[in-house]
């Protein structure tokens, strides 16, 4: 899990280098970064509702399902996606995508707007990090 702000940095730093040596164009990987910063942003927050519902003694049930969840499979994709039974990383971001693209399925405003901002989207990173 992301601890720190430093940590952050290196993890954004991480991507930005994957996008870079997967020769994308500066415009393709400004929104192709766009998208994984979403997911981080929104898995803060939904880290956050957590524990205010564990402090009012409540449940929480994350809008995006578990194995999805940025703090998840952020710092090792690869690994991540290989535990979860995908061939690569490529085959675990296509299915996060779609998956993500069909919570509008549910009716909740949030939902709605995650699936319309993932929808028709494919990611485009061909590989993993490179080691």
């Amino acid at each position: 899990m992301v601890d720190t702000i430093h940590d952050f940095g290196r993890l954004l730093d991480d991507i930005a280098n994957i996008l870079r040596n997967e020769g994308f164009p500066s415009w393709n990987r400004i929104e192709e970064f766009s998208y994984f910063l979403f997911l981080k942003l929104f898995d803060e927050k939904e880290m956050e509702n957590e524990k205010i519902a564990q402090f009012e003694g409540k449940d929480y049930v994350p809008i995006i399902p578990e194995k999805f969840r940025f703090h998840n499979w952020a710092e090792a994709p690869e690994k991540w996606a290989k535990s979860q039974g995908y061939d690569n990383v490529r085959d675990f971001l296509k299915d996060l995508f779609h998956t993500l693209a069909k919570l509008d399925k549910e009716g909740n405003q949030e939902r709605r707007i995650i699936a319309k901002i993932f929808k028709g989207h494919e990611p485009r990173i061909r590989r993993g990090k490179k080691h």
